[in-house]
C-alpha cells in the first residue's frame, strides 16, 4: 500500500503541488542546467564543446558579450553550422534568437562572412524593420555568437499546416521577399539559399510580414565560392547545375520556384538529382538552355549533347526509368484547381492566373541575363495590380444602387505599405452593392474593369461606377498576355 502511495505521489507530483500552491508552474525551461545540445558529452575546448565542435548549451546558462548578457531558455534548432537558442536579454527582458557557431575554422570563417553581410544589409537599408536585424555579435568561449530579433515560424511549416494560400497572400509575401532581393542585388550580395525554410513570419498572426533569414552561405558577386555547393536542390538554378558563371540572378530563379510552390501547393522541381532536375525544367518550360549558356558551363557536356559538338541539335542526355511527370508551366498554373472562395473575395481567378503565369515566365528564364531582376518583378502587373472588390458573377450584372466603398488596398510596391491582413478576406463581396457596367463575363471584360479603376493614392479604392468602358492600360494588358 505504501509503495502505491509513493508511486502515485511521484507520478502526480505536479498536480499535487498545484493543489497546494495554485501559482506553481512546471515548465522545462525552469529546470536548471538542463542540457540542450546533443550529444551532450564534453570532448573538446576544455570540456565546453562536444565531439562535433558544438558548444554544450544548458538552460539558464548566461552567455555574454562586452555590452550585454543573455540567459538561455530553449533550443530552437541545430544544424551543420551550429545551434540557435532562444534567449532573454537581461538588460531589457526582450526575447532574442542567438546563433552559436561551431568552433571550427571553416564555420568560424563562415560566421564572420555572415556578420559582414548582415552589417552591410542593415547599414544600407532605410526600412530596417523589413529585413533581418543583427542586434549583436560576439565571441564566447571560442564560438562566434550572432544575436537576432526573435521571429516566428517558417513558411515551410505554414505550408504544411495550411497548404493553400490565396493569390493575395502569395502576392503580399512575394512583395516582401522581392524588396529584400532588390536590396541584396543593389549591394551585389547573393543569398544562395532562398527556400520556404529560410522565410520566417515576424509574428504568427500576420502571414504577410515575412523575413528572409540565414545569410551563412551568402557571398558577394565578386567573391563567389568556386565549388558551386550552393542552393537547395529544389530551388537550384540551371547555371549552378551546369557550373556556368553566376550572380544575383540565381536568387531570382529560387524565388520563381518558391512562388510557384506557394500556388501549386508542392515544389515545382522536386528532385535532388541534377539530370532529373534539368529534364523537369525542360518539360515544364518547354525549352532547353541556350547554346551560348551551355558553352560556358563546365558540366554542360555531362548533361547535354550540345549543337556543334556531338550533334546538330542540342538535346538533353537520356536518363533511365524515372517518372518525369511534370507538364508545361501553362498547364500547371492555369489547370490548378482553385476554390470559388477566391472569386467571392473579389479576385478574378482567370485574370490572376494569367498574371501569375506571365510573372513566372519572366523569372524562370534559363539565361540569367534575360531573367527578371527583383526591381523588374516589383513592377509586374501581378504585383502592382490592386484587388478589385467584385465577384466574377457580378461582371454582367448592374445594380441601381450606388455606394462608395473604401476597402484597404495597400500600394504593394511602396516600401511603407502595411500588408493587408488575411482576415479581411472573410467578407464576401455578395454583401457589397456595387454598380457595374454591363460587360460580357470574359477575361477581357474582367481586365477592363480592373484597369478602368484609377490607381489609388490614399490606400483606398475609389468610388464606383467606372467612368469609361475603355482604358489605355488595356494596351499594357495586351502586351503582357497576348503570347
Amino acid at each position: 500500500m505504501k509503495s502505491r502511495l509513493v508511486l502515485k505521489a511521484t507520478l502526480h507530483y505536479v498536480d499535487i503541488v498545484k493543489k497546494i500552491n495554485p501559482t506553481f508552474r512546471h515548465e522545462l525551461v525552469y529546470i536548471p542546467k538542463r542540457t540542450l545540445t546533443n550529444p551532450r558529452e564534453p570532448s573538446k575546448n576544455n570540456g565546453y564543446d562536444n565531439i562535433n565542435d558544438d558548444y554544450i548549451l544548458r538552460v539558464k546558462e548566461i552567455i555574454s558579450s562586452t555590452k550585454e548578457s543573455y540567459e538561455i531558455l530553449e533550443l530552437m534548432g541545430q544544424g551543420t553550422f551550429g545551434q540557435v537558442v532562444q534567449c532573454r536579454e537581461l538588460s531589457t527582458n526582450n526575447l532574442v534568437a542567438v546563433k552559436v557557431i561551431k568552433r571550427h575554422r571553416a564555420f568560424t570563417a563562415q560566421g564572420e562572412k555572415e556578420i559582414n553581410t548582415l552589417k552591410m544589409l542593415n547599414d544600407h537599408s532605410r526600412y530596417k524593420d523589413k529585413y533581418l536585424q543583427l542586434r549583436d555579435h560576439f565571441v564566447f568561449r571560442g564560438h562566434i555568437c550572432l544575436v537576432f530579433e526573435l521571429l516566428s515560424v517558417s513558411l515551410h511549416k505554414i505550408l504544411k499546416q495550411k497548404p493553400r494560400l490565396s493569390i493575395l497572400d502569395i502576392k503580399l509575401i512575394s512583395v516582401r521577399i522581392l524588396e529584400t532581393l532588390a536590396l541584396l542585388a543593389d549591394l551585389h550580395i547573393i543569398h544562395t539559399d532562398l527556400k520556404p525554410d529560410n522565410i520566417l513570419l515576424k509574428s504568427p498572426d500576420d502571414l504577410h510580414d515575412v523575413k528572409l533569414i540565414d545569410y551563412g552561405s551568402a557571398c558577394l558577386e565578386t567573391d563567389r565560392p568556386t565549388n558551386y555547393h550552393i542552393q537547395t536542390a529544389f530551388y537550384r538554378s540551371p547555371e549552378v547545375i551546369i557550373k556556368a558563371p553566376y550572380n544575383c540572378a540565381v536568387d531570382m530563379w529560387s524565388f520563381g520556384c518558391f512562388v510557384a510552390e506557394l500556388y501549386l501547393e508542392k515544389p515545382l522541381f522536386p528532385s535532388g538529382n541534377e539530370i532529373i532536375l534539368l529534364h523537369m525544367m525542360a518539360k515544364t518550360l518547354q525549352s532547353l538552355p541556350p547554346d551560348h549558356m551551355l558553352h560556358k558551363g563546365e558540366k554542360s557536356q555531362k548533361f547535354f549533347h550540345i549543337k556543334g559538338t556531338q550533334s546538330d541539335v542540342t538535346k538533353l542526355r537520356e536518363i533511365g526509368a524515372h517518372d518525369i511527370s511534370a507538364t508545361s508551366l501553362d498547364e500547371r498554373i492555369t489547370g490548378h484547381p482553385r476554390s470559388d472562395d477566391d472569386t467571392e473575395e473579389g479576385i478574378s481567378i482567370i485574370f490572376y492566373q494569367k498574371c501569375l503565369l506571365d510573372f513566372l515566365k519572366k523569372i524562370l528564364v534559363y539565361d540569367p541575363d534575360k531573367r527578371y531582376t527583383p526591381r523588374q518583378a516589383l513592377q509586374h502587373p501581378f504585383i502592382t495590380t490592386d484587388p478589385v472588390i467584385h465577384s466574377s458573377s457580378s461582371i454582367s450584372r448592374t445594380t441601381e444602387e450606388s455606394s462608395e466603398i473604401k476597402t484597404p488596398s495597400p500600394p504593394l510596391h511602396k516600401p511603407d505599405a502595411k500588408p493587408l491582413k488575411s482576415i479581411l478576406k472573410k467578407k464576401s463581396s455578395k454583401d457589397l452593392k456595387v454598380p457595374l457596367p454591363q460587360l460580357d463575363n470574359t477575361l477581357d471584360s474582367t481586365v477592363a474593369l480592373i484597369y478602368q479603376q484609377p490607381r489609388p493614392t490614399s490606400g483606398f479604392i475609389n468610388t464606383y461606377p467606372f467612368q469609361s468602358p475603355q482604358h489605355p492600360a488595356m494596351a499594357y494588358y495586351t502586351h503582357y498576355f497576348s503570347h
